[in-house]
């Protein structure tokens, strides 16, 4: 069941809303408060592909044939509604923004080589985020009809082909 009232389900929640950071508008109002607060938030932005990532590759490596199954979604819809939240702020602002009249208020991104030295990760982390996609919908396809008789089963799924993509991944 997603959306427990558990610190592990809005801790999901959470890291779905920091794409927040991901918009120029959001990065403009935190350098009007802080050039510093503003430029950790844009590395921390790069914390929107941890969980899937982590989440994905936990459940191809514990439950194999039952990834259709498992716990996947649940804690996938927590980070999702987080992540939709976050987009919402970010359009909200972009849009606040746009509103100003102000000589800078088409001017968003920062300049500077330390601001530009975290557009690579960020590609690389939606190149990220495109694989965990990928992943799931390959996991899914191939687990769909398995159903375990018990939970225990689940825990004890056998293994996929797609588990290998994991293989590497710590448990």
């Amino acid at each position: 069941l997603a959306f427990e009232i558990t610190p592990e389900s809005f801790g999901h929640c959470l890291q779905g809303c920091l794409i927040v950071f991901f918009f120029p508008a959001v990065e403009r109002w935190l350098r009007d408060c802080s050039r510093t607060i503003a430029f950790l938030a844009r590395w921390l932005s790069l914390g929107v592909v941890v969980y899937p990532v982590y989440n994905t590759a936990k459940r191809a490596l514990l439950h194999g044939d039952g990834f259709a199954v498992s716990s996947w979604y649940n804690n996938m819809t927590e980070w999702v509604i987080g992540f939709a939240l976050g987009l919402a702020l970010g359009v909200l602002s972009t849009a606040c923004l746009s509103f100003r009249n102000e000589p800078g208020a088409r001017r968003l991104h920062g300049r500077g080589a330390c601001w530009q030295r975290a557009e690579p990760a960020r590609f690389a982390f939606g190149v990220a985020m495109l694989m965990v996609v990928g992943a799931a919908a390959v996991l899914t396809a191939q687990t769909w009809a398995w159903r375990p008789a018990s939970p225990q089963e689940l825990r004890h799924a056998p293994r996929s082909p797609a588990r290998s993509t994991f293989a590497l991944v710590p448990r």
